[in-house]
């Protein structure tokens, strides 16, 4: 497997709800939303297993975007 198949292995294994799915492929196409949502998810334990570690990922790719994250986020997931 390839860099990429893990992550998308690593995260598609959290969750085998069809919705969570769908969400995990627009966030690793780009999807900002998605991401936010993903970054939210796994900071929040919503749906998934906490992990600061996959929270802080999704937060990294969407400040490659230049979003910028609100106040509550910041101060909860630590800059990258």
């Amino acid at each position: 497997m390839g860099v990429s198949e893990n992550r998308i292995y690593s995260f598609s294994s959290d969750s085998g709800d069809p919705t969570f799915q769908a969400l995990l492929i627009k966030a690793l196409s780009g999807e900002l939303i998605a991401q936010q949502r993903l970054m939210r998810m796994y900071f929040e334990g919503n749906g998934v297993e906490r992990d600061s570690g996959k929270a802080e990922y999704w937060a990294g790719r969407m400040r490659e975007h230049g979003i910028a994250l609100s106040e509550e986020e910041q101060r909860h997931i630590p800059m990258i």
